[in-house]
């Protein structure tokens, strides 16, 4: 190679070498397309192959000391959407908590999913850990969540600053 060739080379292997370092910096760097699925297809797969569960959060009274404890003591439940049902994805969900002997725990809540095959509801998916980025005051509000097509049960817990605990359920059918 002769001296007056090797600068316009090592020019030349610079600019390939910065020409591939801006590519892979832009793809990377380029919006992809949102997830946002509240449950993935994957994860709703995995319902159907679960055993038939029975309620996660208990609904009926238990007892506590020997006195009866009503579960729904607790925060008030305002279900603003979506509406039991049916219903398309993506969808919103937007519940709000009500103080009412207490101030309400937010961080207490807890959601778990279940999936209807075969009549009965199956699995069990906690999705507390994935909304609590949407917690905010005394509301839950998600907007824009893919799930896929089938029948749910969400099934929720609040309790307030003294312990009394709120307990229900939505039924939704994703079309």
């Amino acid at each position: 190679m002769h001296s007056r060739q090797r600068p316009l080379y090592l020019a030349l292997a610079l600019l390939a070498v910065a020409s591939c370092t801006a590519a892979i910096t832009a793809q990377q760097a380029a919006p992809s397309a949102p997830a946002d699925w509240l449950i993935s297809p994957a994860e709703s797969q995995g319902l159907d192959q679960d055993k038939p569960s029975s309620d996660l959060i208990p609904s009926r009274p238990m007892t506590r000391g020997g006195d009866q404890v009503d579960l729904n003591d607790g925060p008030q439940v305002e279900v603003i959407n979506p509406n039991a049902g049916q219903v398309s994805s993506p969808l919103e969900i937007h519940i709000r908590f009500h103080a009412t002997s207490a101030p309400v725990d937010i961080g207490s809540l807890e959601i778990h999913v279940q999936k209807w095959v075969l009549g009965a509801f199956h699995g069990n998916l906690d999705l507390s850990p994935r909304l609590q980025p949407y917690l905010a005051g005394n509301e839950l509000h998600v907007a824009n969540q893919n799930i896929p097509k089938g029948r749910y049960k969400l099934t929720y817990l609040i309790k307030d600053m003294h312990g009394e605990r709120t307990t229900g359920a939505i039924v939704l059918e994703v079309n």
